[in-house]
């Protein structure tokens, strides 16, 4: 017959758990207690003050799920993109389903694409008054936390309410909180979870450690899912296609104002490499579209706007495109997308968009999503340059036109100081599809002619004597 579990207090310990000791307490259950605890009493006695301190209305559906983004470490930027497919994913898979995500900081967090009509905003994850107020106003089913330290105040207010808690683990577990050199206090927050979804073997061995229950861990990978295609028009892909011809392109998608300069800068030193280079630069305002054209002109490069319907021709350098989206067109004819944003560290675009289109990906020092970890970034001008104009003659291809996927591509991101995405076998995922060139059109001579190959006779067998050279005569 089984043994039955022995209750201590309000906890039931199991008959075979080898930490139980024979007064009826596992160790450190009490300092744990004790630990959340003081906690709770800390952060209830602190009152909501400043931004998100009002809890926003709960929006419509129900049941409601609620995910929370905590302020992340730069490797868990790529699961917080994760984060909005997952909220996508969730949106799609039931209907009438309620969603809202928060985050843990002042400014915005980039979780990627989210679904239309999904509530974003603050929340005040270290007051426990707030999280309570929250849980009363909006009542979700559950809480999913993203990667990141854990805020216990969430935790709490969720077990106060009897709402099971789903965490998203980072690389490393950790307490987002003052108090988190409390003994006991991150191993208590990791006891309440239903379940911890973690990327691979050594996230769940450091969770382990950290005191997480071994049977709520489940090993499931990287949240940073592969966004689907942008859409696009293929006529207008086509016939643009056709009137760029076999020129280079890139693309420069996604630029803050305080970029334009060096994307400007940088297409004039890229043009040394290749003459005919056309940029297409996709501003981030596309009202600036009047006022990049006049830099463009101080610069020396001409340029033509989207907007006003001008059509580029041979002499054109720079092609702004100032609409609105159109990046799913601008990724599927540029191989080379250079991502705004990265050089002075503000909002930029998502580049696995880009990447699901086969363009290969360029950016500068500022983060970007963990994925694409395999490129390195540009530090300066010259090099951002260097970077699109050697990976356009590597390359051997013309404009990125009428052949481009609707599908992921094979390739990884790119080499952002000139090296092209590379394929299965160590090639370039373009080289041997024709249909990536421009409609029409004849692909480029390369940059750089191959040297020719040395024929060197092939020696003799052992054993044998050589043939006999035939004299003249």
């Amino acid at each position: 017959m089984a043994p039955e579990p022995r209750r201590t207090g309000a906890r039931v310990i199991p008959p075979n758990d080898p930490h139980a000791t024979r007064a009826g307490t596992t160790v450190g259950t009490m300092d744990r207690a004790l630990a959340l605890t003081l906690y709770l009493a800390g952060a209830g006695a602190r009152r909501p003050d400043g931004m998100g301190a009002a809890v926003p209305p709960p929006p419509p559906g129900r049941p409601l799920v609620w995910l929370h983004a905590p302020q992340p470490g730069v490797d868990d930027l790529g699961d917080l993109r994760g984060l909005g497919t997952l909220a996508a994913r969730l949106g799609g898979a039931r209907r009438g389903l309620g969603l809202i995500l928060t985050h843990g900081s002042a400014a915005p967090v980039r979780t990627g694409r989210t679904p239309q009509g999904l509530a974003v905003h603050p929340a005040r994850d270290h007051d426990l008054a707030w999280a309570r107020a929250a849980f009363a106003a909006w009542d979700p089913g559950a809480l999913v936390l993203g990667p990141g330290p854990l805020p216990p105040a969430l935790i709490a207010a969720a077990r106060e309410a009897g709402r099971p808690v789903f965490v998203v683990a980072g690389r490393m577990p950790g307490v987002a909180t003052r108090w988190r050199s409390l003994p006991g206090l991150q191993r208590a927050l990791l006891r309440q979870p239903e379940r911890i979804l973690v990327r691979d073997a050594a996230c769940a061995r450091a969770y382990r450690r950290a005191g997480a229950r071994p049977e709520r861990i489940e090993q499931i990978g990287p949240l940073a899912l592969l966004p689907g295609p942008l859409p696009h028009t293929a006529a207008e892909r086509t016939a643009l296609a056709r009137r760029f011809g076999a020129r280079p392109l890139w693309l420069a998608a996604c630029v803050p104002p305080d970029e334009e300069a060096a994307v400007l800068a940088a297409q004039r030193i890229a043009q040394r490499l290749a003459h005919r280079l056309l940029l297409v630069l996709v501003p981030t305002d596309p009202a600036r579209g009047p006022a990049l054209a006049e830099a463009a002109a101080a610069e020396g490069l001409r340029a033509v706007r989207r907007a006003a319907e001008e059509e580029p021709d041979d002499d054109t350098h720079l092609y702004i495109a100032d609409t609105e989206g159109e990046l799913g067109l601008w990724y599927r004819l540029a191989p080379v997308t250079f991502f705004g944003g990265t050089l002075s560290g503000t909002d930029s675009c998502d580049p696995l968009e880009a990447a699901a289109l086969g363009s290969a990906v360029v950016h500068g020092p500022a983060p970007v999503v963990a994925t694409s970890q395999p490129a390195r970034p540009t530090r300066a001008v010259a090099a951002c340059a260097g970077a699109a104009g050697r990976a356009l003659c590597r390359g051997n291809r013309a404009s990125a036109g009428a052949g481009a996927r609707d599908g992921p591509s094979r390739g990884r991101a790119g080499d952002l100081r000139g090296q092209p995405g590379r394929g299965r076998r160590g090639q370039d995922p373009h080289r041997h599809r024709p249909d990536r060139g421009a409609v029409g059109a004849r692909h480029p001579r390369p940059c750089r002619q191959p040297r020719p190959r040395r024929h060197h006779p092939r020696p003799a067998a052992r054993g044998r004597a050589p043939p006999p050279r035939r004299g003249r005569g």
